[in-house]
């Protein structure tokens, strides 16, 4: 009984491993042809190579500009905040002035 198991074993053994060696077989030669057809649509598009470098170009530079245009942002925030502040200072002053214009 235990050698007739062992067989049945050893032949199961063998077929996943056949199987296994198909699969791994069928998987490499499709990706062979992946890369063979890859390689040649990149030898038949080179202008694709050529996009790709324009976009990162263009990518970087809208990168830039938003950049910069945060920082004119910030600016402006900050020049408001400041006139706000001179505003009321001025606001207080001309109150002051007009109260001792009625007192006079």
């Amino acid at each position: 009984m235990t050698g007739t198991a062992v067989t049945a074993i050893q032949g199961i053994g063998s077929i996943v491993a056949r199987r296994m060696n198909e699969i791994t077989g069928a998987v490499a030669g499709r990706r062979r042809r992946a890369g063979r057809r890859h390689q040649r649509n990149r030898r038949k598009h080179p202008a694709g190579r050529i996009q790709r470098k324009q976009v990162s170009g263009s990518v970087i530079t809208a990168q830039g500009a938003a950049s910069a245009n945060r920082h004119h942002r910030d600016n402006v925030l900050g020049a408001a905040g400041r006139l706000s502040v001179e505003a009321e200072r001025l606001k207080t002053e001309v109150a002051g002035l007009l109260a001792q214009v009625r007192a006079a």
